[in-house]
């Protein structure tokens, strides 16, 4: 067996095959990350909604306000629960998105290592890998912040809105 730098030897990785599960790993946080943010996103228009429909309420409440009043408390406890939803998405995308994060740097070093090696052609990953990386890295760059709120305050921007959304909706609840 040839000494190379990507053969496989005493039941280690390679350095083909670290590359390979760094880039398979980014893709799968890219997927996470995309689904979290979906989440994100709907369960903040659910909030917005359930305010809407609070203000609704008050505004045109009918003859029963006991039954008006039974009305809101639902939709508080439902935006309760939503918004603890919501919190928990908020938390797990920004600890996702930090894991991304480091295989991200880990896939670009090593990108760029085996793009400045001149190893014989024997020895160099297969094109299609080197491709996947590139989308991978793309992919995970576009996903790694919360849907339309872009940059690293996306998701403290999501979270304000929705604790503001949640403090309305409580205060209309006494109405």
């Amino acid at each position: 067996m040839k000494n190379s730098r990507f053969a496989t030897s005493s039941g280690r990785f390679s350095d083909a095959e670290a590359f390979y599960f760094m880039v398979t790993s980014l893709s799968a946080l890219s997927a996470c990350l995309r689904k979290v943010g979906v989440v994100i996103f709907i369960a903040t228009m659910v909030n917005v909604a359930i305010l809407v429909a609070s203000v609704t309420d008050i505004i045109y409440a009918g003859k029963s306000e006991a039954a008006s009043s039974f009305g809101r408390a639902v939709f508080l406890i439902i935006n309760f629960i939503v918004f603890t939803l919501l919190m928990l998405s908020l938390g797990f995308f920004d600890i996702s998105r930090k894991k991304g994060d480091v295989f991200f740097q880990d896939v670009s070093n090593a990108f760029q290592d085996l793009e400045s090696m001149h190893a014989p052609d024997d020895n160099r990953l297969p094109l299609t890998t080197l491709v996947r990386a590139r989308i991978e890295l793309r992919r995970f760059s576009l996903v790694a912040d919360p849907p339309l709120v872009r940059g690293r305050l996306g998701l403290l921007i999501y979270a304000l809105a929705n604790i503001v959304v949640i403090l309305e909706s409580a205060a209309l609840a006494r109405f």
